[in-house]
């Protein structure tokens, strides 16, 4: 089997800073270093860090989001909404959670920007009289709970 040396990295994961300053070579060809590879999807930095893979699939939901708010402008069906919501937008936030599971309050509080702007977006004018009842917005959970998708 014959590797792709263009598409080969190298990707040290330690918490010792010590420096190592060998070379990895594929064949006659030296593999480039780096700090952050993305693999099945999911960003790996050297740290173990997942903080730039919470701020890609973030972005990735919100940009979902505002692709649902525009094709979905003139239904006022919740339960459309809701299952477009569904398969778009949590199918992307929970991809593979299980090995990148926010735990640092940053990550949370960055994927959870996303709820108030999905509840606005299922409940239409709804959401209105929605907002008066509750603050701070519900967390991933609750929403889940108050739409009746998987827990």
């Amino acid at each position: 089997m014959d590797f792709n040396t263009k598409k080969c990295k190298v990707l040290r994961v330690a918490h010792i800073r010590s420096i190592d300053d060998r070379d990895y070579y594929l064949g006659e060809i030296k593999l480039d270093r780096v700090d952050v590879a993305k693999d099945l999807g999911i960003l790996v930095s050297h740290s173990l860090s997942w903080k730039n893979h919470v701020n890609v699939i973030s972005s990735k939901a919100q940009k979902m989001l505002n692709v649902l708010y525009r094709i979905c402008k003139d239904i006022n069906d919740i339960t459309t909404k809701k299952l477009h919501y569904i398969a778009w937008v949590c199918s992307c936030l929970e991809y593979a959670s299980v090995v990148w599971s926010p735990h640092t309050k940053r990550n949370i509080n960055n994927l959870e920007q996303v709820q108030p702007r999905a509840t606005r977006f299922i409940l239409g004018r709804d959401y209105s009289e929605y907002e008066h009842l509750r603050f701070p917005p519900p967390s991933v959970h609750e929403m889940k709970e108050m739409l009746g998708g998987p827990q």
